[in-house]
Parts: structure tokens; sequence; C-alpha cells
């Protein structure tokens, strides 16, 4: 008898291996992204790995594909923001939440590392991007450091999108779909 799967990244895994052309879609996506930088000739130029699958490079490669393949579909809007420094390791949340009140306008952020996301990104103007529902979307939720990429999926699925400070790295990645694409995607995918 198989074992259920229980993290969003194997519930992701198992589906996919259920589909032979979405395996093979997302082995691609996955496989392409080793080595390839998110904004290569920009000055927040970041790995893809690491914004996407920080820590989790060598498991969970059909969720990092899945996800990949989801940004892919959607075409979502991407906002950065610079901060002091990268992040400090987990156990120095005040380090981090000092670090994070540093954020520019139109932003702020709050950590609390909660099992679902470690915080969340709220802006007070209009990002100047087309987000998922300008009337409605004030915030999305952070992921600071590690993370898994089926993390990641969920927060886009559920939330419309996320933000990411991963290790190393003194930008905020802000990741934000587009209403129209959004739902077009989860028709086609879902």
């Amino acid at each position: 008898m198989p074992v259920a799967a229980s993290t969003v990244n194997e519930q992701i895994e198992a589906a996919l291996c259920s589909d032979p052309l979405r395996f093979r879609e997302c082995m691609l996506w996955a496989i392409e992204a080793k080595g390839r930088m998110f904004a290569p000739d920009e000055e927040w130029a970041v790995p893809w790995v690491d914004l996407l699958a920080q820590g989790r490079r060598t498991r969970h490669q059909l969720a990092l594909g899945a996800l990949l393949s989801c940004l892919d579909g959607m075409s979502p809007a991407w906002v950065v923001a610079r901060l002091p420094s990268g992040p400090l390791p987990d156990e120095e949340l005040r380090g981090n939440r000092r670090l994070l009140a540093e954020l520019p306008a139109p932003f702020s952020a709050s950590l609390y590392c909660a099992n679902d996301e470690d915080g969340a990104v709220q802006w007070a103007a209009p990002l100047g991007v087309r987000v998922f529902d300008e009337a409605a979307m004030k915030s999305l939720p952070l992921e600071v450091g590690y993370v898994d990429p089926g993390t990641l999926f969920m927060h886009l699925v559920l939330s419309g999108g996320f933000f990411r400070w991963p290790y190393g790295s003194s930008w905020l990645y802000g990741c934000v779909a587009d209403a129209a694409a959004f739902w077009a995607w989860r028709r086609r995918m879902l």
C-alpha cells in the first residue's frame, strides 16, 4: 500500500509522477534552473535555486520544476527592495526584524516565523506593477532564508504571490501574480 504524501512538496511530486508529460516538463525546468540567474544583468541578480529552493537543491526537484513552470505560465511581476544586508540565521529573529525595518517605502514587514510562513510584507501605495487584486491585496507571505519550492508554490496559488529574502542576498524579492494570468494558469493546470 503506498504511503500518502504528507508535505506540499510530496503532494506536488506525487501528482506529477502520475502525469508523464507534466513530469517531463517539470524535470526539464528543474534541470534548466541549475546555474541560471534571475535578472542576470541587474545588481539584484540571484541564482534561481537560491531564490526558489535555497537549502533544498538536491531534494524536491520536481516541486522546483513545477514552481518554475507555474511562474513561466503566469508571467508574474517581480518587485525588489534593498536591505542593509542578507538575513541573519533563524535564531536571530530580533536582528532580522531590525533589518526588515529598513525596508524602503512603500514596504513594511512583519516577521513571526510561523509554520506556514516566516512573516508578511505589506505595502502602503501601488507597486507600479499589475497585481493580483490591487484593491484587496496589500500584503503577501514572506519566506526568509532556506525554503522549499512547495511552500512558495502554495503561497503563489493561495495568496497570488510571495516575498523572498534568501540567505546571502541584501535584496527582498516580491513575486506578484497578475489576476488574468493567474486564473488562466489555474484553469489550465489545476
